[in-house]
């Protein structure tokens, strides 16, 4: 098919396809929204395609830990946007890091005098005193690159900063770090008007009582609310948060929340309680911020086949079914033509360890369809192999006509495509040993 009509097609198909991804055949969609979040925000291992199919309505990553850790492109943008999403670029405002293009070689043996010293938590970064000159023209550099690359706004970590300054000695550092605020708003609005701008306040709550600081941003944001490291904050340690965070609310800014958890009831108990306040919530698996949660709703882009007398569409979907964390489904569909809409006629369950999208071909001689994705059914969740279906399209639905397993050698197989092959198909898949090596296995 060629790219228009590839292109024509999707768009036709995606409003139905992303009702389908949030109601898996035979479960209530109202019933799962307990594992929704309100954003993702994603540091390293990032695959676009996955932070789209998620759906979110805003994310925030590295603008320079795209795919396989390059730069952003337009086009990774652009998909996610197509979903409604606006994607914020993390900005680093209170320490200078090391692996950032900034960062000069001299500094490795002599820091200069407006870099302070290492932040302990967090190895490679530098507490810096930020209301100097030479940092500001470094921070607004790096924001023109952001607005240059295409995002849509930017989120400002380790505000808090001005915390350790004033407890060393600066008095005034919450007002420095307000006019920098400002400083950083003025300039990226000034170039982009809708530009959104998002304050990752940590310990420094009160600048919400700053009529100057929420003049300057879009949102305010913090970590640790009701959970930290799945543990449940005491309700008296959070009840000042919450209350400058409804401040923020009243004042028309948004609010996200960021707290580390992972287990299934206090996943659910924490986005009820974004959803009671209207805050915009995500329940992070990792510290680290370099993968997706298990419950996160994302479904697969479609393989679409042509076939003698209609289009069959495949895909999968991987999030909450029934209150429960996690489902991976493999679908087949029938496209109406008169309406555009998809009749699922055939489903395969998983666990809800994968996020693979499935591989599906037509064999036109024998009117097959083979249908292969990557499975991780099991305990061991780095062990994969490829499973597959031979299917034969009725009037009345699907007949199964033979499920197939490679058995797993070698011990990982990944990303399988199929392909009609004469009167048969080909199924080719990449193999990682346990050695380490990868290669193609047909």
């Amino acid at each position: 098919m060629k790219g228009k009509s590839w292109k024509a097609l999707a768009i036709m198909l995606l409003p139905a396809l992303a009702l389908l991804a949030y109601t898996p055949l035979g479960l209530d969609a109202e019933d799962n929204t307990c594992f929704r979040p309100g954003f993702l925000q994603q540091h390293a291992n990032v695959v676009p395609v996955w932070l789209a199919g998620a759906k979110p309505s805003y994310v925030i990553v590295d603008p320079y830990d795209g795919s396989v850790e390059e730069p952003w492109t337009l086009e990774d943008l652009a998909m996610l946007r197509d979903g409604g999403c606006r994607v914020i670029a993390y900005l680093n405002v209170g320490c200078a890091e090391t692996w950032r293009g900034y960062w000069r070689e001299e500094w490795n043996t002599q820091l200069p005098e407006w870099i302070g010293p290492e932040n302990p938590d967090w190895p490679g970064e530098y507490y810096v005193k930020f209301w100097r000159e030479e940092w500001q023209e470094i921070l607004l550099g790096e924001l023109d690159e952001i607005i240059s690359m295409g995002f849509d706004g930017v989120h400002l970590d380790n505000v808090d900063v001005c915390e350790f300054w004033r407890e060393n000695g600066v008095s005034d550092a919450d007002k420095r770090m307000i006019t920098l605020v400002e400083t950083i708003s003025t300039h990226a609005k000034s170039r982009n008007p809708e530009f959104v701008v998002i304050a990752n306040l940590g310990g420094a709550m009160e600048l919400i009582l700053s009529k100057r600081f929420l003049s300057a941003v879009d949102a305010v944001k913090r970590e640790d609310v009701w959970y930290s490291d799945d543990v449940p904050i005491p309700p008296e340690e959070n009840a000042e948060t919450l209350e400058l965070f409804r401040h923020a609310k009243r004042s028309g800014k948004l609010v996200f929340v960021l707290d580390y958890l992972w287990t299934p009831s206090h996943v659910e108990d924490f986005y009820e309680k974004c959803g009671r306040e209207s805050f915009l919530g995500y329940a992070a698996p990792s510290n680290e911020l370099n993968r997706l949660p298990e419950s996160l709703p994302i479904y697969r882009s479609p393989c679409i086949l042509d076939l003698d007398d209609g289009r069959i569409v495949v895909w999968s979907y991987r999030g909450p079914a029934n209150r429960q964390p996690s489902l991976f489904e493999v679908y087949v569909g029938l496209l109406q033509p008169e309406t555009g809409a998809i009749s699922v006629i055939h489903s395969f369950n998983e666990d809800g360890r994968n996020l693979e999208p499935v591989s599906a071909a037509y064999n036109g001689e024998t009117g097959l369809i083979l249908v292969a994705w990557e499975s991780r059914a099991g305990t061991n969740a780095r062990s994969a192999h490829v499973e597959a279906c031979l299917l034969r399209v009725k009037s009345q639905g699907v007949q199964v006509l033979k499920e197939i397993s490679i058995p797993a050698q070698p011990s990982q197989q990944h990303t399988p495509s199929v392909a009609p092959l004469g009167d048969g198909f080909l199924i080719a898949y990449a193999g990682k040993t346990e050695s380490g090596d990868t290669n193609i296995y047909a």
